[in-house]
Formats: C-alpha cells, structure tokens, sequence
C-alpha cells in the first residue's frame, strides 16, 4: 500500500500531506492541474517525488494518475468567492470531481481512499449549544463552498457504498500553519491582520488546526485497518478577535486593535469588500453568504474520534500561528 496518489498536491494541506508521505517512505504521485508549472511546482520538485498533471473534471487525466496506484487521497476541491456563478464553478464541480474520482477509483482497482472533507460540510452552533461531532451534516448551508462540501463528501459515501469502496474522510477545522506559496483565504485573515488591513475584528469565531496536524491525521486514517467513517481533524476555537490579539503579541507591529465590529457594520462589510476587489483586483475576503452562515455562530467540535482512536494532539495554535507569521514574514508573503 505504499503506492499512492495526492491530488490537489500543490495547495497547502497536498504540499504538507505529500512531504510527510515522502519522509514516511511512500512512492508518492502528486497531482497537480499542470504539471509543467514550474512556478506552482517548484516545491513539489524539491521534494523528488512524481509529478502528474491531472483534472478532476477531466476523467482521462485522473484514469492515468491512477494507474498502478495502492492509494488515494483526494484532496483537491474548487473554491473561489469571486465566483460570478457559484454553482457552476464551486458546487457543481466538485460533485463532479468527487463523482469522477470516485469511479475512476474504482475502475483503477484503489484499495484505499482517504477524502479530505472540512469541518464546513459539518455546520456552526450558537452560542451556548454543545459541540458538533461527526453525526452532524451542515444542511442548511448558504455559502457555495460549504453547500458543495457537504453535498460532495455524502456523495462519497453513496458511491462508495454502492462501489464497494474502502474510504475514509477527514475534516479539518480552518488550516493554517507554515509550509505554503501562496496565502488560502484563512491564511490571507493572517495575512490582513500583519498588513493592517484587519484593524476590527467580525463577531465570528472558527476551529483552527495546523495544517501539519490535518497531513497526519490523514496518514494515520490510511494506515490505520481499523479506521472508518468520519473524522473531525481541528484543534482550539476562536473568534477572529482573538486571532488578532494573538497575531498582535506575535508580532506587535501588527496594526489591530482586536475589537470587534457591530454586527450591522459586518453585514456591510461584503458590499465593502466586493467594492475593493473592483477597484484594486484584490481577492475576496468575505461575501454575504459568510456573513449568513457565520456571523455570530461558533464553530466549536469534538475531535474525540481522532484522539482516541490514533492518540493525535494536535499542536497549540499559537505556535501554528507563530510560524505561520514567521513564514509569513520570512517569505515577504
């Protein structure tokens, strides 16, 4: 089983899941859109390991990815909040995908699948209600990405049910961490908070993990027979408020106070922010569909499965984030 595919390889989580694969001693074959990119590549090829190019939409592409496989992690998925249709470029596709690479799978003869869901394809609480875990599914989702999390990851266990496949999900809290070429939407929340961009804080608050933290989790569910099901990968809860504290003791040139908004200042702020990715090209920080699902809501779980069944701990946040400003700094990123 050492043989195994890594889509979505040059992303944050595929670069972090591939150089652990490569010091675990697996043949690993990563997968990237184009593999002749030697801009978003170069850390791959760093690494020595197999580059491939390959589409989730493209089923020819993935029937060759696969070939001569043990494994899959399917960690690729579309996200895009500039999106001007998001069904057509965030949901639909990656139902697809799901549905491509699952069969493809299949036909490739894979003997084990680990599907890299999120915690979004699980939901939010309000305050004061108990933790979500795995039986939780997010069904009333508003925002594309989460809508087509939720949608993709039951769509994977339909097919693997009726392929007779052997699958394991993994959903990880929001990611951050070191390890990256180019800043996620959650690191370009870091990212504003350094540059000042941030100085108030919405009345939101997110599960953080480290991304080094999510490989692992990854690597334990392929290695481990026992392993079935879901599983929630994500650490400690905490508004963006203290996101901002934190990064201000981090690094105190940072140019935030940590307060936070008025909810009525917030639900004004993706007017606001579409604004400035008109006028300056910037990408897109929050929409009204963020502001829907997660203003005033926590995003608070229970990763008991994972800690009981593979003993993972994963890291403090604040050391995550301390690395992730020092790469951040380090990169000029």
């Amino acid at each position: 089983m050492k043989k195994v595919l890594v889509t979505g390889a040059n992303g944050h989580l595929g670069y972090s899941l591939v150089k652990l694969l490569k010091e675990r001693g697996y043949d690993v074959t990563a997968a990237v859109r184009n593999a002749n990119d030697n801009g978003k590549t170069k850390a791959l090829q760093k690494l020595g390991v197999k580059l491939v190019s390959a589409d989730l939409s493209d089923r020819e592409s993935l029937r060759k990815a696969l070939a001569g496989q043990d494994g899959l992690f399917q960690v690729a998925a579309a996200f895009n909040l500039t999106a001007k249709d998001p069904q057509k470029e965030v949901v639909e596709p990656n139902i697809q995908g799901t549905r491509n690479i699952m069969e493809e799978a299949r036909n490739a003869g894979i003997k084990k699948i680990v599907y890299t869901s999120s915690i979004a394809a699980v939901g939010t609480i309000a305050e004061g209600e108990s933790p979500l875990n795995e039986s939780s599914w997010n069904d009333s989702a508003k925002e594309p990405y989460a809508i087509s999390k939720t949608l993709s990851e039951k769509l994977a266990w339909e097919l693997a049910e009726k392929l007779g496949l052997n699958l394991v999900t993994i959903l990880p809290g929001t990611i951050v961490g070191p390890q990256f070429a180019q800043p996620t939407s959650s690191l370009k929340l870091i990212q504003d908070i350094l540059k000042g961009q941030l100085p108030f804080a919405p009345k939101m608050t997110f599960s953080y993990v480290d991304v080094r933290d999510v490989a692992m989790a990854h690597l334990q569910a392929y290695e481990n027979p026992q392993a079935k099901g879901r599983y929630i990968a994500t650490g400690e809860t905490l508004s963006v408020s203290q996101v901002c504290k934190l990064v201000k003791e981090i690094h105190p040139k940072a140019k935030t106070t940590g307060k936070e908004l008025p909810s009525f200042v917030v639900r004004a702020m993706p007017f606001l922010d579409a604004l400035k990715h008109a006028l300056t090209g910037l990408d897109r920080q929050i929409n009204s569909a963020i502001v829907q699902d997660y203003l005033q809501r926590r995003q608070e779980y229970n990763s008991d499965r994972l800690t009981k069944e593979f003993q993972w701990k994963p890291m403090p946040i604040r050391k995550s984030l301390q690395e992730t400003v020092d790469w951040m700094l380090s990169s000029s990123i």
